[in-house]
Formats: structure tokens, sequence, C-alpha cells
């Protein structure tokens, strides 16, 4: 539910702010802004007449952001600040100033009124000229503040106004004030120019941690752009949790964000991957895990042709980096290897959509994308890599010569907190004949289908039916499932019923070390034969037993209840009594 009203949010943000301009990328597609030494940013808490902190929240919100004071072990272990000494490698100095103020005005008067409110909001905050010395905010010494962070008291507001919502919101005021009637504010001569809000609580009433949403707005300062995307009627792969751009900000509630990726520390300057160098000969790769001494970063650059590159720049290559369920990382779903897919331009990066309006230039390739599995291997067991995996990975620009790196053997050793892979530039994939036999309607609203058994290590199995969309709706959860190849050769569904009618497919892909050609048939449940009986589902005979009850629905395992059953074996059928 809060994904939902995350987007709903950023929706509407866009349709105000998010054509701003962002800070321009340097030339060579990195950040402008400093990213070493100290970088002081002022978080300014904000009462309401009618809704108040508790009277400790302010110490509380210093110790997240700070860390606690004394020098005893973990006493700054997961702050804010602590968050970006780790991802910068000691590199950036980040310093919260925590400043507390009351506005005149009751929470419920900010409800409606818009972008006119907001300016309000904004105005009064100023007013009450918080106690700090806002000459200090300004690293690039530009004249403007590089941002202020306000932290307001009580829940977001998701069903009225924009800026109340589940999320650290960024205004960007010199827009705001192009539309609504407010004037410039200045603090100690210092211009309002970029800021933030953030909710004290969710809408649930939870509170929201502190130290996600700060660290997202810090980034912003440092001139890293959204990964979310701002159009959520119009879906683009993003990163999901795997990004602090992203709702990975809210991992664990907002307390524990991921580490920058690979890609946003390089934008930083804090991170220089090394190039590799395709070859003939297969190369082994070996990437220790981020947050470690050893972390190693390999980028793979795709050959564009020059015609292709414009006054827009255009870069297309990929980043491989290991992460590992510890530290900052220890809230993401999984460790292994994450191949990062990046498309550059410079204007996406400009107007902050980079993962917008369909487009995504960053974002992970995912291993097994029906199940939304970034890392490899994949939990399913997914260990090689192929571009043409997805039509929404690579290549996407036009390129001097063929270009097909394949990843195989890729593996993660939990121990060693490293990943490991072959990198080749073609393969040749196994010939692994497969066939599917005819699917049958074999009990209400279910349907069985099989296939031959193959000289495979494994067999991938998915079913699915076609939607409006044109995305596959996979049926009974069926998306690459794993089955032995020679015993595991059937698979009962229960199609719901709004898909009884609809036109379903189902593909079969046998693997040995990388996937063969498979089969694919293509079915409407509605128009299948019946099995008049087990005799009609033939299994070879070296096949595992296939268990029925006695009036002839298959069932997917050994039966444990007491009861008779019914057992094929091959063109053998017996009648067995468990007790």
């Amino acid at each position: 539910m809060k994904r939902f009203w995350l987007t709903l949010w950023m929706f509407a943000a866009t349709v105000i702010l998010a054509l701003a301009n962002w800070p321009v990328p340097a030339a060579d597609g990195r950040t402008q802004f400093p990213t070493t030494g100290v970088l002081r940013i002022p978080v300014v808490l904000v009462d309401f007449a009618d809704m108040r902190f508790p009277w400790d929240y302010q110490s509380r919100v210093n110790m997240a952001l700070n860390g606690y004071p004394g020098d005893f072990p973990g006493a700054d272990e997961f702050t804010a600040a602590q968050y970006f000494k780790t991802c910068s490698g000691g590199r950036l100095d980040v310093r919260f100033e925590v400043a507390h103020i009351t506005l005149p005005k009751v929470s419920s008067y900010f409800d409606k009124g818009g972008n006119r409110l907001l300016g309000e909001f904004l105005e009064l905050a100023a007013a009450k000229d918080p106690a700090l010395d806002f000459a200090r905010f300004d690293a690039d010494q530009d004249g403007m503040l590089d941002t202020v962070i306000f932290i307001y008291a009580g829940e977001s507001r998701t069903n009225t106004d924009y800026w109340f919502a589940d999320w650290s919101h960024h205004v960007d005021y010199t827009t705001l004030m192009e539309r609504v009637d407010c004037g410039p504010i200045s603090l100690h001569g210092k211009l309002l120019d970029r800021c933030a809000l953030i909710p004290q609580q969710f809408t649930d009433g939870s509170p929201v941690g502190i130290v996600g949403p700060v660290c997202h707005e810090v980034c912003h300062v440092l001139g890293v752009p959204d990964m979310a995307t701002l159009s959520p009627t119009i879906p683009s792969r993003t990163p999901g949790v795997w990004s602090v751009m992203d709702t990975g900000c809210l991992n664990a509630g907002g307390h524990c964000p991921p580490l920058m990726s690979a890609y946003e520390r390089w934008y930083c300057r804090w991170l220089e991957p090394e190039d590799i160098s395709l070859s003939d000969e297969p190369q082994r790769l070996v990437l220790p895990s981020a947050g470690t001494e050893r972390n190693r970063v390999l980028r793979l650059e795709f050959p564009i042709e020059k015609d292709t590159i414009s006054e827009n720049p255009q870069r297309e290559y990929l980043l491989l980096e290991s992460r590992t369920q510890q530290g900052w990382d220890r809230e993401l779903p999984g460790e292994g290897l994450l191949v990062w897919h990046v498309l550059y331009n410079q204007s996406s990066w400009e107007y902050n959509v980079v993962n917008t309006y369909g487009n995504s230039r960053v974002s992970p390739a995912y291993s097994d994308v029906g199940n939304c599995d970034a890392l490899w291997p994949s939990e399913r067991g997914i260990s090689w890599y192929l571009p043409e995996m997805s039509d929404e990975l690579l290549p996407r620009l036009k390129y001097r010569e063929p270009f097909h790196p394949v990843l195989t053997d890729v593996r993660y050793d939990a121990l060693r907190r490293e990943a490991t892979a072959i990198l080749s530039t073609a393969c040749e994939r196994p010939e692994i004949p497969v066939r599917l036999n005819e699917a049958l309607i074999t009990g209400h609203r279910q349907v069985t289908v099989s296939w031959q058994p193959c000289e495979a290590d494994t067999v991938f199995v998915s079913i699915w039916a076609e939607q409006n969309s044109g995305k596959p709706r996979y049926v009974d959860g069926c998306c690459n499932e794993v089955h032995t190849a020679a015993g595991d050769t059937l698979r009962v569904l229960k199609v719901p019923e709004d898909l009884w009618e609809a036109e379903h497919y189902v593909s079969v892909t046998p693997v040995r070390r990388l996937p063969a050609e498979g089969d694919t048939l293509r079915f409407i449940p509605k128009e299948l034969n019946y099995a008049s009986s087990i005799e009609d589902i033939a299994l070879p005979a070296d096949a595992i037993p296939q268990y029925y009850t006695i009036t002839g629905l298959p069932l997917r395992e050994r039966p444990t209840e007491p009861g008779l059953y019914l057992r094929r074996t091959g063109r053998r059928t017996e009648k067995i009594f468990i007790h």
C-alpha cells in the first residue's frame, strides 16, 4: 500500500516540480557538486499549534543523524552521518544541525490549497528564524542554501495535498515561486532554493525512520537524481529496494537504507570501476562485496557507433557488483551478483526523469524477470546472463559490431562475501530436444500439462495467460519453476475462472549449464479435451511415480493421509492403500 501512495505522490509532484532544472552533470556524466570534505545539513523540526513532537524528539533525531555522544563502540553505527562515511570511503563528512520551531497555524490549515499553502508553510517556517547559522549551509558557494530538511509533526496526508505524502519530498522553491504568489526567502544572506519535507509518521500512525529519507535527500544535494519512476501510469523498471534513491530509503521502515549502488557511488566520484576488455578467451571475474575493504566493481562498456552520439551524449554499459546481507545491506532481499544496466543521456539526468515515462536508464538487469529477482544466481538457480534474456535489457543503442557478452557459472560465496562468474564473448548453447504433450482437463478448473523427459540437468517451466496490457499473468504461480529433467515432467494447474477462456502459453526450457532451445505450447483451457482416465496421461517408464485420488485427480506429491489412491508408473496403474 505504501508503494501505491509513493507512486501517487511522485506523479502529483511531477506535475509541478519534476521539470524544474536539476543540477546539470559534468561532461563526464558525474556530479559537479563537491562530494569530499565537510557538508553541513540543516534539519528543522516543525510543530503546529495543535500538534507537537514528543519532548525528547529533537535529541532522538540528532542521535539518529549524528550518533550518540561519547566514544564507546558502536556510538555512531547506522546513523545518517556514518552512512555517507561508509559509502564515500571516508571522503565525505556529513554533519547535521537540528533546530526546532513551532508554527502559529494548526496542522489542518495546510490540508488543502496546493502549492500556495506549501509556499506559506515555508515562509512561516523561515520567519521563525531557526537558531542556526544558515550562512554555513552553502557548500558550493552559489549563494543558495544546499537544502533545508523540514520534519513536520504528525501523520502524512496522502488523501489531501501532495506535499504531505508517505515520502521524503524534495521541493524546488525557485520553481514554486514562479507558480504561486510567494516571494524569495533569505536566511542569513542565503536564498532558499531546494528543500525537503518529511512526515513524522506514515498514514497508519507508524513512525517514519528518519535515517533513510534524510540520506535520500542528502543524495539529492550531492546531485544524485531519483531512481524511482515519476510516472506511475507509464511503468518503468526501477531499482526498488536496491537503491536509496528509490524505495530502498524505506527499508526497515526507513531505518536501514541500502548502501549507495555502484552507479550512485561512481556518480559521486567515490568509486572508479575497472573496465573489462573483452577477449576471445573466457575470463573469470571475482567481485568482493560492497561494504568490504576488497570491494571491486567492473564496467563493461558497449561500443556505440559515433553517429548515434549527438548534442545529447549517450553511453550504455553494465556495472557488475556484489552485495551481501550485512551492515547497511542487511535488509536487502538476498545476496549475490548485481548487474546494473546504465543507459545515459544528459537531458534525463538534468530533468530528474532517469527512470520515468517508460524509460529504464539505471536499473538492475533481472536474472528472473517474472519473479522480480535481481540477483545472480537467482533463487531458482539461474546462473547465466544472456543479452536476449529480456527485450527490456540490452542492447538499446546502435553498435559498431555484434556485442554479445555472456556470463556463466555465476556463484556467490557467503563466507568469502564475493561473487564469481565466467565472462565470454560468445558461447555454444546446448542442443537438448524436449517436447510438450497435449494439455488436458483433469478436473474442475484444472489443467494438466506434461512434457517428455530430456537429457538436461533441470527444466524451467512457465505458464502464463496474455493480458490486454501485453504483460504475462502467470498461472498458479508457475514462473520459471525448476523441475528435474528425468522424473518431474508434469504440472497440474488451478486455472482461475476469469482465465478459463483466455489464451494460455506453456514453455519448457531444458538447461545444461546454459538454456537450450525449448518448446512452447498454446492452448485455451475451455477448448481442451478431457482426460477420460489416467490412462490418457503417458509417463516414461523410468519416471517418478505419479499419484492420483481414487477419482483420478492428480496429486503434486506422494500422499501421506490414510486412504485409497492410484499410482501411475509408465503405462501401469495400480491401487495403493495408505494406513
